[in-house]
């Protein structure tokens, strides 16, 4: 069986390019049903490994994603349910915000489907050193002198863990972060301001919360 790392990693249609020296939108019909094929049966094999591993996927439901925050250590700082309009259909959403005090990190995740798959979740970490091979949005802070960083944990939320720790994750403070703690409904709204409904949110949070917020020890 493939390595998480590599199964992460592969990009079956940049394989079928150099395979046959096109770029996708110069697929003829049958070049692109090998690309559909390659591409699906790529998708079902990381599913299982990650499946395997215990780790996340997009397949994963929302219960076992809020399982895995727990074993990997993430505390809830604050939590909502709240009702969502699905394409004229009205379900319950839910939406956490999430901290690590022994890793200072913090997280923002968002259900979908009547709180029953997850939507989005995005980790917030301080890290001393570079952090090669984790794919990260972000860069280095020359006021707390670490690389303040986000990533998508949707996928290998455990395996990127695993890798952050080995580069020494560090207390800052992530008000001047990219932010986007906001409910699915709320990026609907004509007056949408992420920053302000962020903040809300955030000013919301339990007392632990706020303490890795701002990085007090």
């Amino acid at each position: 069986m493939e390595n998480i790392e590599s199964v992460l990693n592969a990009d079956p249609l940049a394989e079928i390019e150099k395979q046959t020296n096109k770029h996708w939108s110069e697929f003829n019909e049958s070049e692109k049903i090998v690309a559909l094929l390659s591409a699906m049966g790529h998708n079902k094999n990381k599913n299982a490994i990650l499946s395997a591993e215990n780790d996340t996927r997009f397949s994963i439901s929302w219960n076992e994603f809020c399982e895995i925050m727990k074993l990997e250590g993430f505390l809830i700082g604050y939590e909502e349910v709240y009702e969502y309009n699905n394409f004229g259909k009205p379900c319950d959403e839910k939406i956490i915000a999430f901290y690590n005090p022994d890793r200072y990190m913090i997280a923002w995740a968002q259900s979908y489907s009547n709180i029953t798959s997850v939507n989005s979740i995005l980790i917030h970490a301080h890290i001393k050193n570079y952090p090669e091979g984790v794919p990260y949005s972000g860069g280095f802070d020359k006021k707390q002198e670490s690389y303040k960083i986000h990533f998508d944990g949707r996928e290998g939320l455990r395996h990127n863990l695993s890798k952050l720790d080995s580069y020494i994750c560090v207390s800052g403070d992530f008000e001047d972060s990219f932010l986007w703690f906001n409910k699915l409904s709320e990026c609907k709204c004509d007056d949408y301001d992420y920053k302000a409904i962020s903040k809300s949110y955030i000013e919301k949070c339990s007392r632990e919360f706020m303490d890795v917020f701002y990085g007090i020890q």
